[in-house]
């Protein structure tokens, strides 16, 4: 039943058509929703580059209908560094988020004593700007989407890593201005302060800490990417964006409608 099931979700990450949510009712639980997960990912070719976290305030808790926050991996072809052009399908409804991005500099391998923040801040090589791209492959959207948005690889079209964000004091990453430009228009603003966790390596800690995380954990030179600091926007082609993490980073994306 689940390989039938991310078979379905992998035709419809192409060019398929959108999945009534009937057709994937039959999730038991988050065992089996991350198992799903798993399977998808295994049909995407690459190996996993980044990690993201998704459901990281009580608002976006709310409006997916979980009770706790979730992750997904990102395949490397997936992961655009720099500056991007990406195709996005009006039908998968995309969303855009403006995140931090923790690039690890070493292994955390897992272990019976939990990692915390002075075990990431140790980890760290760097904190990047970046975006993540929110896209559904069944009917209604994230709303209420709950084990689904599990399966469904974390609603993970794409993420974007953009420059380091200079900081001289590794505890103040909560309080960088994060603002989103569409089309030179700013669109959304907040700060990683609105996440769940007091600090973005709290969130990576979270992460390397979960009783889910597949055998291989958290690996040097990947990406967490801690949640969205400006909510959602919805995206349409013809459009470019722009992050802005205070003044010192900026990425940046155009997109375009998929063939």
């Amino acid at each position: 039943m689940t390989h039938f099931l991310a078979d379905t979700l992998w035709t419809a990450r192409g060019s398929g058509p959108l999945l009534p949510r009937s057709a994937l009712a039959g999730i038991a639980g988050l065992d089996e929703a991350y198992l799903i997960q798993q399977q998808l990912a295994a049909m995407d070719p690459g190996p996993v580059a980044a990690w993201k976290i998704g459901a990281t305030s009580p608002a976006a808790l709310a409006a997916i209908g979980l009770d706790e926050p979730f992750f997904a991996p990102v395949k490397r072809p997936n992961m655009h560094l720099g500056a991007a052009v990406m195709a996005v399908r009006a039908a998968h409804a995309p969303l855009l988020e403006t995140e931090f991005a923790v690039c690890m500099g070493r292994d955390l391998p897992a272990r019976g004593t939990p990692y915390g923040r002075d075990d990431i801040a140790l980890a760290t090589a760097s904190v990047h700007a970046a975006f993540e791209v929110v896209a559904t492959r069944f009917e209604g959207g994230v709303a209420q989407s709950g084990l689904l948005a599990i399966a469904d690889g974390g609603v993970n079209q794409a993420v974007v890593i953009g420059p380091e964000i200079p900081c001289g004091d590794p505890l103040s990453f909560d309080r960088i201005d994060v603002t989103l430009e569409l089309a030179g228009v700013e669109t959304a603003r907040g700060t990683a302060a609105g996440l769940l966790w007091p600090h973005i390596f709290d969130a990576v800690a979270w992460l390397a800490n979960h009783p889910r995380l597949p055998p291989r954990s958290l690996a040097k030179g990947d990406f967490i990417l801690t949640g969205t600091c400006t909510g959602v926007t919805p995206l349409r082609p013809a459009l470019a964006a722009r992050g802005r993490f205070g003044s010192g980073a900026v990425v940046e994306a155009e997109f375009i409608a998929a063939a």
